[in-house]
């Protein structure tokens, strides 16, 4: 866990009507797309820092890649 959001995107996990979607906070991000992750580690209401996202080579969502470390 860190308190620190300063390298990387931040991306919170949010209850979908039961389902667990994951979307990106900081800014220069679509917020209307989802993120590609881990469902193992999903919870609800919890903030993520990823090393990165990238748009998928389909469009209309992102992946994360790299480190994922919970925010406090």
């Amino acid at each position: 866990m860190t308190s620190d959001a300063g390298a990387g995107v931040v991306v919170q996990c949010r209850d979908d009507r039961g389902r667990l979607r994951v979307q990106v906070l900081s800014d220069g991000y679509r917020r209307d797309w989802s993120v590609q992750f881990p469902k193992g580690i999903r919870e609800p209401g919890a903030r993520y820092l990823v090393t990165e996202v990238r748009e998928s080579s389909r469009g209309g969502y992102y992946r994360a890649y790299g480190d994922i470390r919970r925010l406090r």
